[in-house]
């Protein structure tokens, strides 16, 4: 994954505070199942990114976009590297 996007995205993701990863998913879900490309890139790349166990609840949203997601956002490419394990870590 980018490191400058990683960068870009660690200063607005709450560190450690897992109450609120669960709740977010039902919204998330709607943003991946959207057409918004950039949109879903962001929010797997400063949302989804950070968290296995919200990666997991959304596990049919990021099979879908990592067959079928726009290659040119870089979509299929982020869930696919999500589904594969690889997660951003909170320093």
């Amino acid at each position: 994954m980018a490191a400058g996007h990683e960068l870009a995205c660690r200063s607005r993701t709450p560190a450690g505070d897992r109450r609120h990863r669960w709740p977010l998913a039902p919204y998330l879900r709607e943003i991946l199942r959207g057409n918004d490309d950039i949109w879903i890139y962001w929010i797997l790349n400063c949302v989804v990114a950070y968290s296995p166990s919200l990666a997991d609840s959304l596990r049919d949203e990021l099979e879908q976009l990592a067959a079928a997601g726009s290659s040119k956002e870089g979509v299929r490419e982020l869930a696919r590297d999500i589904l594969g394990g690889n997660f951003h870590k909170l320093d």
